[in-house]
């Protein structure tokens, strides 16, 4: 029975990567795949960015699970800085899932290929910078221009392996330090855009941005807020706070090269007073995220993955790494920087905008993104502000059920998600959710109301609760007006 099940998971695994165009990069099988579980279509290498210092990037893209002409392509990059995209897809929102066998150290892995964002587009995840991952090379990574120029060589290079790819609508997510690398990313590509000509352009369309650390100080400084609204942060210590908070300021004011250390405090004495419950998703006493990376760490660290994964033979020896102290250090003084300007020159070229925001995330939370986004100088921003609220319903996996996930605001190419039950990773937590999310941004343009009887807006609701301004005022898209 063992022997009849093996042979027709190889089969369906030869039937599904047979149904891959056959390419030198193809990925056609995974040590401890479960053979029950058909084999998504997937591609993996490097792309190499600076011949001089042989840097070269790693990879894994999976075609969409139609093969549609023209389903868009989606780079997916995690934050840090340092940190590998191998955990947004092994852990977050990719084809394939990692699980320990008991207690064991074997792992196996799973596909879950129809709830992925693959099945609706074609995802790349790319180990960046260069020291990242599986990513090797001799140049030292020290600012945000090198980051822009590579993302550039990368996607040409892209193009070149996998010409189908190209001149399709490009999007760029991730998270975290996203909120820089991103925007980062994008302004280069509109930058280049207009140095090319038309047909050698990447046609990037949008740009969505999960929890980004965007402003440093007015986010870190945001932490308070929700630790004290769950009760985990008690009133007494806010004098405390106010003092570290008060220094945070001093010191990014006077470019004190001890600022990020200063400003970082403020985060160490919130989660010391709450006895260390998780910065990233606050309905945890303590973060499962290690457990996690361990199982990114070892698989991707097997001899045998890394030889189906083509990293074999570059010049270097082939080891994987979760994150870059390196680079982390080398960006300290980036953390401290406002990457509010690149978000204003993407919606100024017209190119789509979400930030989505996981509403327990006390770090990089719906607070602190609010408030930094406040000082964006769009000519667009009072209608957004004006504009209405409303609820955001989705598709669920179970029965495809209709289910409330969050509330947006939309105006024009900006799009605010806030997001229930989840925090700092979203997928991880919310993943039917954030791939209706992103369908509704890659083929709509913008999020959707996924109502079946199209009731979204909040207005109406609003005005009545508000008697209507009691007869003092005008009630539109849920304020009083004069």
């Amino acid at each position: 029975k063992v022997f009849l099940l093996a042979f027709i998971g190889l089969i369906v695994c030869d039937t599904m990567a047979g149904s891959c165009p056959q390419m030198d990069d193809q990925v056609t099988k995974l040590k401890n795949f479960d053979p029950n579980y058909p084999f998504p279509c997937s591609y993996s290498g490097y792309v190499t960015v600076d011949e001089p210092t042989d840097s070269n990037l790693f990879y894994w893209l999976f075609r969409d699970d139609n093969f549609a002409d023209d389903a868009p392509l989606v780079l997916w990059i995690n934050g840090g800085p340092g940190s590998t995209s191998e955990f947004g897809n092994l852990i977050e929102n990719g084809p394939f899932k990692l699980v320990r066998e008991d207690d064991s150290d074997k792992i196996q892995v799973h596909s879950v290929q129809h709830q992925a964002w693959s099945s609706i587009a074609n995802m790349v995840y790319l180990d960046q910078p260069v020291g990242v991952g599986y990513s090797y090379g001799h140049m030292e990574i020290t600012d945000m221009s090198q980051i822009q120029n590579h993302t550039i060589e990368f996607i040409l290079g892209l193009y070149a392996k996998h010409p189908e790819l190209k001149g399709r609508d490009f999007f760029i997510t991730g998270e975290s330090y996203g909120g820089k690398y991103q925007p980062a990313m994008a302004v280069g590509i509109i930058d280049y855009n207009e140095r090319v000509k038309e047909e050698e352009r990447i046609p990037l369309k949008g740009v969505l941005i999960g929890n980004g650390f965007t402003d440093p100080i007015t986010q870190r400084l945001s932490i308070r807020h929700l630790a004290t609204a769950i009760g985990s942060f008690q009133f007494d210590s806010i004098p405390q706070l106010d003092t570290m908070e008060q220094r945070c300021h001093e010191a990014n004011s006077n470019k004190d090269i001890n600022a990020p250390r200063t400003c970082g405090a403020v985060s160490g004495f919130v989660s010391t007073m709450d006895g260390g419950m998780d910065m990233y998703d606050s309905r945890w006493l303590e973060t499962n995220s290690s457990a996690q990376d361990e199982l990114v760490d070892l698989y991707l660290n097997d001899p045998d993955v890394i030889r189906q994964l083509h990293t074999q033979g570059n010049t270097k020896e082939t080891k994987f790494s979760l994150g870059n102290q390196t680079i982390y250090d080398n960006f300290i003084e980036d953390g401290m920087l406002r990457y509010i300007d690149e978000h204003q020159k993407i919606l100024d070229n017209n190119i789509t905008l979400l930030l989505f925001v996981g509403q327990f995330d006390r770090q990089d939370g719906p607070y602190g993104v609010q408030e930094w986004m406040k000082k964006l100088k769009w000519d667009q921003m009072d209608d957004f502000h004006a504009g209405s609220r409303n609820l955001y319903y989705y598709q669920s996996d179970d029965n495809d059920e209709i289910r409330l996930g969050g509330n947006f605001k939309q105006h024009k190419n900006l799009n605010l998600l806030m997001i229930y039950a989840a925090g700092h990773m979203v997928p991880s937590t919310q993943l039917a959710l954030s791939r209706n999310m992103l369908s509704d941004i890659i083929y709509h343009g913008g999020l959707q109301c996924h109502h079946q009887d199209d009731k979204c807006s909040l207005d109406e609701t609003t005005c009545k609760l508000m008697d209507n301004c009691n007869g003092h005022g005008v009630c539109v898209t849920g304020k009083c007006k004069c």
